[in-house]
């Protein structure tokens, strides 16, 4: 009898069998695709932004650029990315790199080798689609791809904690006692600190700072060649 019924049933009512067969096909699929989204051990990798590509995509593979004096757009005369910019061996001038859709440079560096005491002979620059480079007075500037690697040793320019060199507290020296500064920023471009480095002259004492820096906060490293980081133990 229990047979009968449910056969006569649906006979009579096509259309209310259909729709149910319907909605069971769409819970099976939304019951997948949810144990595709949770049970995958797969993580899920957020689309990075704009400036995240700028800054951390790996460019080693192309070949170094040169620019002369003048000024150049980035994504049309040199491609985004993390560059090592230096000059000739007695070629002394400017290097400005001007915010995006702004006048105001971010960053505006003397390169070369001014004297003893006082040179820039390398600064790491991440440049992004758009922004305009200016180079005055130096006959060229080799822009070199910039390897990506935790050091404890780093050049004038931006560097980044956690990409370039590990968070952490140090001990920072100026190479060679030479002269120069160092800022801090935290993640939305505040500064959290800002110290000299080295000694501006023979009578004074070289200067060292002991300062934390924490994942994802940016270095600015200025008016001196290169600064050492040494590891401080904090437990004692």
């Amino acid at each position: 009898m229990g047979q009968n019924k449910v056969k006569e049933f649906l006979d009579n009512n096509p259309k209310k069998v259909l729709a149910v067969i319907l909605i069971l096909i769409i819970l099976f699929v939304l019951l997948f695709l949810l144990s595709k989204r949770y049970l995958d051990d797969t993580p899920i990798t957020p689309k990075p932004t704009p400036n995240e590509i700028s800054d951390i995509r790996d460019i080693t593979s192309l070949s170094p650029v040169s620019l002369t004096s003048g000024k150049f757009t980035v994504g049309k005369d040199i491609k985004s990315g993390r560059y090592a910019a230096t000059t000739g061996a007695h070629l002394v001038g400017v290097l400005t790199v001007y915010e995006l859709d702004s006048n105001l440079p971010e960053i505006s560096s003397s390169l070369g080798i001014f004297s003893e005491t006082s040179r820039v002979e390398s600064i790491a620059l991440s440049l992004k689609e758009g922004q305009v480079i200016e180079i005055e007075k130096m006959h060229f500037v080799l822009f070199t791809p910039l390897e990506t690697k935790l050091r404890t040793e780093l050049t004038t320019g931006f560097w980044t904690a956690g990409l370039d060199i590990e968070a952490g507290t140090y001990k920072i020296t100026s190479k060679d006692g030479l002269y120069g500064n160092i800022k801090i920023f935290a993640s939305d471009d505040k500064a959290v600190a800002a110290e000299k480095l080295g000694k501006s002259n023979e009578t004074e004492a070289d200067n060292s700072v002991i300062l934390t820096i924490r994942e994802g906060e940016k270095i600015r490293i200025f008016n001196t060649p290169s600064v050492l980081f040494e590891k401080v133990d904090t437990k004692n």
